[in-house]
């Protein structure tokens, strides 16, 4: 724990409030202003539930589900702990004051970064690029303010990830068709056991029934099978037995 605890001191060291002149301060503030509660991830939720279409609603509300719950997660856990703030443990560091919250564990704003990357940083093109290192940044925000150390960090982007999981299983993937135990994302069809439209109980289907069933029914003639009765004798008793054929 001592050897854990002075990496953390080290690495806390060399990214608070690192030299660069105005660039990089005026680059934390933006943004620790832009992620205070998660408001550029709603934000981008609201935008894809507009725009996106039935895959973007679904991809927004399981993110806007990740990011309470990486919210309630990191705020509870905050209390319980009760970690000091790099200023009170170590004395002499730089500080951003407005961005400094009353316990330093877990960063809450990494928290709802990581909650919300996995669904709008999905894929390896630029664009997810991008937001991996938007909620890398946000991390060394916090650090350079001297909100958090290396290890709130590290605790807030594995709860907003556990949060992100979460929300896949309760509501389902929203990028594949695998509903979740309190979203399903079809019905079941009438008289069926498995999901499909109305008409091929059972199977995914157009609605239509199939051939085989159609001969089934109503023979090679097309005609639907009735039942007819015919009388015939039984040798050993000589009676009339009715039979259906």
């Amino acid at each position: 724990m001592d050897w854990l605890a002075s990496q953390d001191r080290v690495l806390f060291f060399a990214l608070n409030g690192h030299p660069g002149g105005a660039l990089p301060r005026a680059l934390a503030v933006a943004l620790l202003t832009g992620s205070r509660g998660g408001l550029c991830w709603w934000v981008a939720a609201a935008l894809l539930s507009l725009t996106g279409g039935r895959r973007g609603r679904r991809v927004a509300v399981t993110a806007a589900t990740a990011l309470a719950l990486a919210a309630l997660a990191a705020s509870g856990l905050r209390g319980l702990v009760e970690r000091a703030v790099p200023a009170v443990q170590y004395g002499d560091v730089y500080t951003l004051a407005a961005f400094v919250p009353p316990f330093s564990f877990p960063a809450a704003r990494v928290a709802e970064a990581f909650a919300a990357v996995p669904f709008f940083g999905r894929g390896r093109g630029a664009r997810a690029t991008l937001v991996w290192a938007v909620a890398a940044l946000v991390a060394d925000a916090g650090i350079y303010a001297g909100a958090h150390l290396p290890s709130d960090a590290l605790g807030g982007a594995a709860i907003g990830l556990l949060a992100a999981r979460v929300a896949i299983w309760l509501l389902g993937n929203p990028f594949r068709r695998r509903p979740g135990p309190f979203l399903p994302l079809s019905r079941p069809a009438v008289g069926g056991s498995a999901p499909g439209r109305p008409g091929t109980p059972g199977r995914r289907g157009s609605g239509r029934t199939p051939p085989r069933e159609i001969a089934a029914r109503h023979g090679p003639s097309g005609r639907p099978l009735r039942a007819t009765a015919t009388s015939t004798v039984s040798p050993a008793v000589g009676s009339r037995a009715g039979a259906w054929h």
